[in-house]
């Protein structure tokens, strides 16, 4: 329900017939998602608000799917209520966040090092893969009251052009998301993009394959169902 990306896709699985509601917290990805071409099926109808408190009538959808986006709430128990709150008896929920950084050695490298030059730890720094154990994330759906709660692992390479500038576009994602980073000044980012580029170099290089950068992704998928008899027990 949060990613801009998963609306779209989402839209023609749905069809003319149904409908789509994208929820996101900040105005700037909403902008984007807006900007992008409509894609077949139902019209995406883009909303500005909170995960922990989804502007969204109780029962009303089939499905709620959330997109790495579950590790980095503040409250996760609340924003998984939230979903189940909206969905419809029988409705069902998805949930995708990535494994932990030894699963996603571009991320390990990129992050530990940002975190050695900024004395700290790379899920303080970026709590993106700090929801990365299985057993975690299904006893956490789990609570939240869902059934029937299953996790699978899911594994992709990425292919992209090379450019060089990971680095520096790792950080400016960054600081969009983080406090830490957007308290920096361009300088500061800068600086510390060429740290790491020093420190990272020679490791980067093995993902780098002629013009295209070239490594492997790993997340965890948590599905689960709003079951009737567990909502009448609540």
């Amino acid at each position: 329900m949060r990613h801009r990306r998963r609306g779209a896709l989402a839209a023609p699985r749905v069809g003319r017939e149904g409908a789509v509601v994208a929820v996101d917290i900040s105005p700037a990805m909403l902008a984007v998602g807006r900007s992008l071409p409509a894609p077949e099926g139902a019209t995406i109808d883009w909303r500005e608000g909170s995960a922990m408190a989804l502007p969204l009538p109780d029962a009303s959808f089939d499905l709620a799917l959330c997109q790495l986006g579950l590790q980095f709430f503040a409250d996760r128990i609340a924003a998984l209520g939230e979903m189940r709150r909206v969905l419809a008896p029988g409705g069902r929920v998805a949930i995708c966040v990535w494994r932990s950084l030894e699963h996603n050695p571009l991320s390990r490298l990129l992050q530990q090092s940002i975190a050695r030059q900024m004395n700290s730890s790379p899920g303080a720094l970026f709590p993106g893969f700090t929801l990365g154990d299985a057993g975690e994330l299904q006893e956490l759906v789990s609570s939240a009251g869902y059934g029937d709660v299953s996790v699978v692992q899911q594994s992709l390479t990425v292919r992209e052009p090379w450019d060089g500038a990971i680095v520096a576009q790792n950080l400016k994602a960054g600081a969009a998301l983080l406090p830490m980073y957007a308290a920096m000044t361009p300088e500061e980012l800068a600086a510390l993009a060429q740290a790491v580029e020093s420190e990272i170099g020679p490791g980067l290089q093995r993902f780098v394959q002629g013009t295209e950068l070239v490594y492997p992704m790993s997340a965890h998928i948590a599905r689960g169902w709003k079951h009737e008899a567990t909502d009448q027990s609540r």
